[in-house]
């Protein structure tokens, strides 16, 4: 084979190299950018004090709840971080709605939590529990929150959209015993 002959033959070998390679680091640049879905059960605990909000840092607030484990539902999630966060023992649960959160970035890479939202009737003394450094509650009248409370961007939305519930009285009423 004549050495012109061979010229096309290592140029598209090389250009079929160079293009593999592009293409991985393309694969690994979307992989980076996939968003990942969260499922998260957050609770709503409505008291004559006010709805339940936990914080982390002592600072910043958000409702009760957290990240559904592998094969775990969001109510389970919902009742399950409610008891670590703060103790209480949820006596009956009733499910809300569904909120997608903002897209977040962390180490692991970007991620958006999707709510399922519980009304969650729970018996005793709400205490910060394990990573909750502080508790706090706020009332009705505190509408618009996020002047009077810092307060995550979820926990607001989802806070709004319950009250507009509460009021249309569209949500189930719990019996009486």
């Amino acid at each position: 084979m004549s050495e012109s002959s061979q010229f096309p033959q290592k140029t598209a070998k090389l250009l079929h190299k160079i293009f593999q390679q592009k293409q991985g680091k393309l694969s690994k640049q979307l992989k980076a950018t996939k968003i990942h879905k969260r499922t998260r059960g957050t609770a709503i605990v409505d008291t004559p004090e006010g709805v339940l909000l936990v914080s982390t840092n002592g600072d910043r607030f958000s409702l009760p709840g957290g990240g559904a484990e592998k094969q775990e539902k969001g109510e389970a999630a919902a009742i399950r971080e409610l008891k670590e966060e703060t103790g209480l023992k949820a006596i009956s649960v009733q499910y809300l709605f569904s909120h997608i959160g903002k897209i977040r970035k962390r180490s692991s890479g970007l991620f958006r939590n999707h709510h399922e939202v519980f009304l969650i009737q729970a018996k005793g003394k709400a205490q910060p529990r394990e990573e909750i450094k502080a508790i706090t509650f706020c009332q009705f009248s505190e509408i618009p929150i996020k002047d009077r409370i810092n307060i995550s961007g979820s926990a607001g939305d989802i806070i709004t959209k319950y009250w507009a519930l509460k009021q249309s009285d569209k949500l189930d009423r719990p019996s009486k015993n």
